[in-house]
């Protein structure tokens, strides 16, 4: 199994759109391919957000 966590600093109060944000730019940078190509099947993704005193995590898993 492998993980990927990509973290953002929102400067919006939305931090579900920085989180879609963040997962969205795990795709877009194949991040993940290195942990294919050396054959993990499961791939957890995370998308974090933090903007002053909160914290959001969404996750996106293959």
């Amino acid at each position: 199994m492998g993980i990927v966590i990509e973290i953002k600093y929102s400067e919006e109060p939305n931090l579900e759109a920085a989180c879609r944000h963040a997962l969205k730019q795990i795709e877009e940078k194949h991040y993940a391919d290195r942990l294919t190509d050396e054959g993990m099947t499961t791939i957890l993704k995370y998308g974090i957000a933090c903007r002053k005193n909160g914290c959001m995590v969404r996750m996106s898993g293959i």
